[in-house]
């Protein structure tokens, strides 16, 4: 159990985390610079061709959306947990 909370609030702290750095612009790059800096680069690496599906994700998505992102990865995390928990044994009944 204690592995498992220790698992969500990672999951948690991180994502607080970028958003935090996100909001300090004076931090690091925003994400619409870095997107416009490494969108051509990354098209000129990616050959469609070569690797369509990397092409066709990369269009869909269209950038970078932290809600997005945060709601796919907590439900992953909620979701495994949940397996986990299903999965475990019954305790024995104590008289």
């Amino acid at each position: 159990m204690d592995a498992a909370l220790t698992h969500l609030l990672g999951f948690v702290h991180a994502n607080a985390l970028a958003a935090a750095d996100d909001a300090d612009h004076n931090s690091r790059q925003s994400q619409k610079d870095w997107w416009a800096v490494s969108e051509p680069l990354l098209e000129r690496a990616l050959d469609p061709e070569r690797y369509p599906l990397a092409g066709r994700v990369g269009s869909e998505v269209g950038g970078y959306h932290p809600e997005t992102i945060w709601t796919f990865g907590l439900q992953r995390v909620l979701d495994g947990l949940a397996r986990l928990i299903v999965s475990r044994p019954a305790p024995e009944a104590t008289l």
